[in-house]
């Protein structure tokens, strides 16, 4: 509301201004990849071995066989993310952003639902543009 109030109950501008200060709070660059799927793989990374630290590069990812998107440099920090499938083990890759997302709250199923469903929103916010 423009009453110079927030009003974080009703008001979902206030809601979406109240989490895009958080994420700028905690790291976030706007521009920046969140998350990525990662196929391929040598099948020697473990599940269990997860920790969510931004230590391996895309290029360290790369190199254990991974395929990425050719866009993302080497050198970008990163993190290999297992992501469950009903049928089998999936890899995805995260970046600062994903790790922004995780400091409101730290698990990783929480944090790819949240990108997955603002990619689906903003497909469909394009789908209802009108074509010029």
């Amino acid at each position: 509301m423009q009453d110079g109030r927030r009003d974080l109950w009703t008001e979902w501008d206030d809601v979406l201004a109240s989490i895009a200060n958080y994420f700028v709070e905690h790291g976030w660059r706007s521009g920046e990849p969140v998350l990525v799927e990662a196929g391929g793989g040598s099948g020697t990374d473990d599940p269990l071995d997860f920790r969510l630290v931004l230590t391996d590069t895309v290029g360290a990812i790369r190199h254990r066989g991974y395929l990425l998107d050719a866009a993302l440099a080497d050198p970008m920090p990163a993190v290999l993310i297992p992501a469950e499938q009903s049928d089998g083990m999936a890899w995805r890759v995260g970046f600062r952003n994903f790790y922004v997302i995780t400091r409101y709250n730290r698990s990783t199923r929480y944090a790819m639902a949240v990108h997955d469903l603002a990619q689906a929103l903003v497909l469909r916010m394009q789908s209802r543009e009108p074509s010029t």
